[in-house]
């Protein structure tokens, strides 16, 4: 079994319903997009998710450490400080503002990850079959398997976060020297599951 089958781990949100989600505020309404972001440092704002249906069915919202809002996730300043220790490719940390009923809170960064990285072995990796006709990022991972030939290309300090390309599922990987850090300092608002014993569906 690989090595990096078992340093790196899918990252994902805490799975109950009072975690908060984070959407895209109007305030960034087309200025946020996929790919990287032309004014960096400007900040990007968010405002929880759900809010009506939250609201409906009695369900109060907690902030937490790390916040996801579907692409990527937001981080505090404390975990930011940790990120600014290695040189992440393809990773701006943009200053987020989340915007609740009871004031802004400034306190939070966004990782936009804006490049994906492809390093799933095609021959090792379970999948599910391709339709006819399909393109190869339609393929769904069901248990991945790293490929140590792209990985071993790339300085560590450079991958120690990345988003997998070329599948249907574009999952973010962290190295276990973070996964160390998040745990260590209880940050709230992530789970992690190593790739070695990850498999699709576990994260929901």
């Amino acid at each position: 079994m690989s090595g990096f089958n078992e340093v790196y781990y899918v990252a994902c949100g805490n799975s109950y319903e009072e975690q908060m989600r984070l959407s895209i505020n109007k305030k960034s309404d087309g200025y946020f997009f996929y790919g990287e972001i032309a004014k960096e440092g400007e900040p990007i704002f968010f405002e929880p998710s759900f809010q009506e249906r939250n609201k409906k069915l009695g369900i109060a919202s907690v902030k937490t450490d790390v916040m996801f809002d579907g692409p990527s996730f937001v981080v505090n300043n404390n975990i930011k400080k940790e990120l600014d220790k290695y040189d992440l490719h393809g990773i701006q940390l943009c200053p987020a503002i989340v915007i609740e009923s009871t004031g802004w809170d400034e306190g939070y960064w966004y990782l936009n990850i804006y490049q994906y990285l492809d390093c799933w072995d095609k021959d090792k990796s379970i999948t599910r079959p391709l339709k006819a006709g399909r393109d190869i990022e339609d393929t769904k991972v069901l248990k991945y398997h790293l490929d140590k030939s792209v990985l071993n290309k790339i300085p560590e300090n450079n991958r120690m976060i990345f988003k997998m390309g070329g599948g249907f599922y574009s999952h973010i990987f962290i190295h276990e020297k973070l996964v160390t850090y998040f745990l260590k300092n209880n940050i709230t608002g992530i789970r992690f599951f190593k790739v070695s014993d990850f498999e699709e569906g576990m994260q929901i």
